[in-house]
């Protein structure tokens, strides 16, 4: 008998599992398999900590970009951890001063280039595509080493880790293809696959998911040197959106919106890079885009990164999961069940809430967490 577990090993089960475990409790994370193919495995890795715009996420990114430099050490592991910028391109059909507005009420403000000089800051950038770009001071950590950094933390703190497909939530504990596990309470962290989990377990909660494709590259020396983005980023409106269509939200049903396409790309540490991406919502988290994707957005790339737009690199596909409005879905759903997912910004906001939690879990008592569940 667990004291907790936990559905979901990609960064927030794993976050929480160690964070947790590290408190004395008696953890089990379980997930289908080894390197699923999940948001966190297909993540650019990006931590926004500049990003915050109300009081409650700026003191989290300030949180979080406190604890970065030291985690890599915590947990014993290099986790990839590294300053690099980024760059919000600036399309000639966008409203500059708009988006000036917008994001100058973040934490950190950014700088204003000119399209040559976003050109220096990133050599394979298009300059005659844009107006100009802002520009921010970004950081990363490679979400890959960091997930595997976390489990492996919290296995040699005594945590237990199994690889089963969780069928249905169990008053106390879950159902697998093999058997029944318990425990004193259920915590699901299965990001994009949460949804389907706890309505097949007789719950619905406001918790959604996109279908995302993107493209990912073999280490190569043409690689980017920053993040590059739009500045005008079109997935946030659209999952905003797509949180307001509630009876749409049924497997049985076709796509919800018209795609959203946000091309741009992240490098990694050991020279692969990540591009992308588009993002449909479909409500089924089984159905499965045509491999077409690919070249829609190669040809996307042509126009602001153009020496990326043939580069060899192979398609993947998984869900990002999504709530309503800027923050993630964490508290409680019934006496025995809790959620931990959500997330849109996973890697700046999951190190700090996951501590936060889980102390929660132990006293009752945080002046954050109570503010997270709808």
């Amino acid at each position: 008998m667990y004291d907790w577990l936990i559905c979901g090993a990609g960064i927030t089960g794993a976050a929480l599992g160690y964070e947790l475990q590290k408190l004395g409790f008696k953890v089990a994370i379980i997930d289908r398999l080894p390197n699923p193919p999940n948001a966190t495995r297909f993540s650019y890795g990006g931590i926004p900590y500049w990003s915050g715009t109300t009081p409650l996420l700026q003191k989290l990114c300030q949180e979080a970009i406190e604890r970065y430099p030291t985690l890599g050490e915590e947990l014993g592991q290099d986790i990839g951890f590294r300053w690099l910028q980024l760059i919000l391109t600036v399309a000639p059909e966008d409203d500059r001063e708009l988006l000036h507005k917008i994001y100058n009420i973040c934490l950190r403000q950014p700088q204003w280039v000119t399209p040559q000089e976003a050109q220096e800051l990133e050599p394979l950038l298009n300059p005659q595509a844009i107006q100009g770009a802002l520009v921010f001071e970004h950081a990363q950590a490679d979400p890959e080493l960091l997930v595997k950094a976390y489990l492996e933390a919290f296995l040699k703190l005594g945590g237990t880790l199994i690889y089963e497909e969780v069928l249905q939530l169990l008053e106390q504990g879950v159902k697998t293809h093999h058997r029944d596990l318990g425990c004193g309470g259920v915590i699901v962290c299965a990001g994009g696959m949460s949804r389907r989990l706890l309505k097949r377990s007789g719950v619905e909660v406001p918790i959604f998911f996109t279908h995302a494709d993107l493209i990912e590259t073999a280490p190569s020396p043409s690689c980017l040197r920053t993040f590059v983005m739009p500045a005008n980023l079109k997935r946030l409106d659209f999952e905003s959106r797509g949180a307001l269509q509630q009876e749409a939200w049924s497997e049985d049903q076709p796509e919800i919106l018209y795609p959203s396409f946000d091309i741009g790309g992240a490098p990694l540490q050991d020279g692969r890079m990540r591009l992308g991406q588009i993002s449909r919502l479909h409500p089924n988290p089984a159905f499965m885009p045509a491999p077409t994707t690919e070249l829609e957005i190669r040809y996307g790339l042509r126009t602001v990164l153009p020496s990326l737009a043939d580069m060899p690199g192979t398609w993947h596909h998984c869900l990002v999961a999504f709530s309503e409005g800027a923050l993630p879905l964490v508290g409680q759903i019934n006496d025995y069940w809790w959620i931990f997912s959500g997330f849109t910004s996973p890697f700046v906001f999951v190190p700090p809430l996951a501590r936060r939690f889980a102390q929660y879990l132990q006293s009752r008592q945080d002046e954050v967490i109570p503010l997270l569940f709808r």
